[in-house]
């Protein structure tokens, strides 16, 4: 008994709809934005001459955009056992966030050591930034761009998406024509196979660039601690 390998035509059709699929998915993930420019190095006009308590570092907090509300985030421990679930304590950490500055540029003492800032992100009312800080016994400035994040664009998803899968639907069935022609030697088969699929990868490629364009994006923000 024989068995039937894939012609030549059939493995390069194969292959194109295996990098088309590939595409697809890639063009669907959220678009990651060169950082932020590291803000300038520069102390905000903030009163430091409080003395500090024993065991504080100051901490002074500025955001190169402008205003803004920062957390201090407390990780707290809890039981993560599911109910008859074994002997052995497992846990996992609770975010608990507090306001730490109203409006920056603000002033702060803290204990000595690392803690987890929360700062907002611009354009989105729901996503934080988490930071880790080292406060130490001289006070220091931290000062931040914020991150930036850039919603989907509709009007580019509800064309885009469309054309992608008609695309990728009408270079499938080219690329099942093609090979058929070309085995059979068939001139009309070959023609329309041909076509179907140029014509497949052309919409393809047009929806793929419209929902690049049109997906959501973050740019990380930066920072400076001197």
């Amino acid at each position: 008994m024989s068995i039937p390998f894939p012609s030549r035509a059939e493995r390069v059709s194969g292959a194109l709809l295996l990098v088309l699929a590939a595409l697809a998915g890639a063009g669907c993930q959220p678009q990651a934005l060169a950082t932020s420019t590291t803000p300038a190095a520069i102390a905000p006009e903030v009163d430091t001459s409080a003395p500090l308590a024993a065991g504080q570092g100051r901490l002074v907090v500025d955001v190169e955009d402008g205003p803004v509300t920062v957390e201090r985030i407390q990780l707290e421990p809890q039981p993560a056992n599911a109910p008859g679930e074994g002997t052995i304590q497992r846990w996992r950490f609770e975010e608990r966030p507090e306001v730490l500055c109203a409006s920056t540029p603000c002033v702060v003492d803290l204990p000595v050591g690392n803690v987890l800032l929360g700062f907002p992100t611009l354009g989105s009312e729901e996503l934080v930034t988490r930071v880790l800080v080292h406060v130490s016994e001289e006070p220091t400035v931290y000062r931040r761009a914020l991150d930036q994040y850039f919603p989907r664009r509709a009007g580019m998803l509800g064309v885009g998406v469309p054309s992608l899968l008609v695309g990728l639907g009408s270079a499938s069935a080219g690329a099942a024509l093609l090979p058929q022609g070309l085995d059979r030697d068939d001139r009309g088969r070959t023609i329309a196979g041909a076509v179907t699929l140029g014509v497949g990868v052309a919409l393809f490629a047009i929806g793929y660039w419209l929902i690049k364009q049109g997906r959501h994006s973050l740019r990380p923000g930066a920072s400076v601690h001197f």
